[in-house]
């Protein structure tokens, strides 16, 4: 299984749009910041996955595979960027064709095999 990582950013009223494309481990991504709702879309190079996120103070995200439909507990995660916790609950739902199956880390150096 494949392992990107992604930072789901949440600051009060001040939410974060991110746009990038994946490489293995290495993501680019830009923020566009917004007082309202955050959508998060990461596209990997030919549309392999995508990656929504909704959030915002929490964060509940939407994650694509391609062979589980998968729910994984809430659990809590400190931001240093913006000196926040942030609540996710991620839902894995399969979609057969397009999307690889892949597993999301949400602090830096935290990878799931």
């Amino acid at each position: 299984m494949q392992t990107y990582n992604t930072s789901l950013y949440s600051h009060l009223l001040a939410t974060h749009f991110a746009y990038g494309y994946g490489s293995h481990f290495e993501t680019y991504k830009g923020t566009f910041q917004s007082h309202a709702l955050s959508f998060s879309l990461m596209d990997r190079i030919l549309l392999e996955n995508i990656n929504i996120d909704i959030g915002l103070h929490g964060a509940f995200g939407f994650f694509a595979t391609r062979d589980m439909l998968q729910f994984s507990s809430t659990s809590t995660a400190f931001n240093s960027d913006f000196n926040a916790y942030n609540l996710n609950a991620n839902v894995n739902i399969g979609y057969p064709f397009i999307f690889q199956s892949f597993s999301i880390a949400q602090l830096q150096g935290l990878d799931k095999a």
